[in-house]
């Protein structure tokens, strides 16, 4: 009895050997993009844009479009979906934070990306002129919105916990903000293969919007192959 018992575990092992280390290397490639090996600690966190009349909030179809884009990823991951906050509920750093909006919606974001080497965002998002974003290294002048569909990924170390990074997914316009959420989910393991562990930023332009998004990278830092 003890034979055949060793028997079929060993014929369960060779049968589900691939497919478990196909999710270990998942999950040890994940984790150094995301950080988060040891406590599977992740948070998306929501911008919202108050209204003149200051009654309502509006959250924004790109959060869903970005939510829908990554949480797959981390449910695969973590076998959960990640929490998920509005950003005047944060009340933990110690985390992997995948902060959505621009430093004019998201509170949060404008705080973290302070004295940042990387980007810098100006002007009013009330005006007409829009958002501008000045990029560090890209010799093309500033992203305007409106010149076009421009948006940003960027990743930082998390000064709060060596263990955990900062996502700051970000656009001029919506289709930008929610494009940041797909270009992450297609190329996380490009982007680990180029650089590992390191911060980076991603400039990038939508082209065509909608159901069949599609972007041009315009600009890495450091040089990533995507």
């Amino acid at each position: 009895m003890k034979l055949l018992k060793l028997l079929l575990s060993m014929i369960d092992y060779i049968v589900n050997c691939p497919a478990k280390l196909k999710d270990y290397w998942f999950k040890r490639n994940f984790s150094k993009i995301f950080g988060g090996f040891r406590d599977r600690k992740f948070t998306f966190v929501l911008d919202y844009y108050k209204n003149p009349n200051h009654v309502t909030f509006n959250m924004g179809s790109c959060n869903a479009f970005v939510l829908t884009y990554l949480s797959p990823l981390f449910d695969k991951y973590i076998g959960d979906y990640p929490n998920v906050i509005l950003e005047k509920d944060l009340d933990n750093y110690h985390q992997t934070l995948i902060l959505l909006g621009s430093p004019y919606t998201n509170n949060v974001t404008a705080g973290l990306l302070k004295n940042n080497k990387y980007v810098r965002f100006s002007g009013n998002q009330d005006q007409a002129k829009g958002i501008e974003i000045l990029v560090t290294g890209y010799d093309k002048g500033p992203l305007l919105t409106e010149k076009g569909h421009y948006g940003i990924v960027l990743k930082l170390k998390n000064k709060y916990s060596d263990e955990h990074f900062l996502f700051f997914l970000a656009g001029l316009t919506n289709e930008s903000t929610s494009a940041a959420g797909l270009l992450l989910r297609k190329n996380w393991d490009k982007i680990r293969k180029s650089i590992g562990r390191d911060e980076f930023l991603i400039v990038f332009k939508v082209d065509i919007p909608g159901d069949d998004t599609t972007y041009n990278v315009l600009f890495t830092q450091p040089r990533i192959s995507m």
